[in-house]
């Protein structure tokens, strides 16, 4: 029996999801302008919050890259050392001044599925 991550590939793009961010930061459809809908396939609860999850990662990396390419800021890993796998265990994005600055603002990111760059994920459930 193959599992549903062996017959599924979602997109790489937030575009492909057929989704782009707008001047404001929302997140909307590129055809309709609307919001995020979690429900993409009706009868399927299970495949729409893979969906959601996918996009959920897709959206993480590219709020990352704009961290570093529209904000000037490094990414530097945490701790610095690596752990025993010779993985880092986080990640940290700062100014080029932060070390040696008068004043700093430290943004701490929780525990989850929210990326740095991002406040929180809602999706909006539509019950039918």
């Amino acid at each position: 029996m193959e599992s549903y991550t062996e017959r599924e590939v979602f997109p790489k793009k937030i575009e492909e999801y057929g989704y782009k961010f707008n001047e404001n930061g929302e997140l909307r459809n590129i055809k309709t302008k609307e919001r995020f809908l979690f429900v993409v396939k009706p009868e399927d609860r299970s495949y729409n919050q893979r969906h959601y999850e996918a996009l959920g990662e897709v959206i993480g990396v590219y709020i990352e890259e704009q961290l570093v390419k529209r904000f000037n800021l490094i990414k530097e890993p945490i701790p610095v050392e690596p752990d025993e796998n010779g993985f880092p265990k986080s990640r940290i994005y700062l100014s080029g001044d932060a070390l040696d600055c008068q004043t700093l603002l430290l943004l701490i990111q929780g525990s989850g599925v929210v990326r740095p760059g991002q406040w929180a994920r809602q999706a909006k459930r539509v019950n039918s």
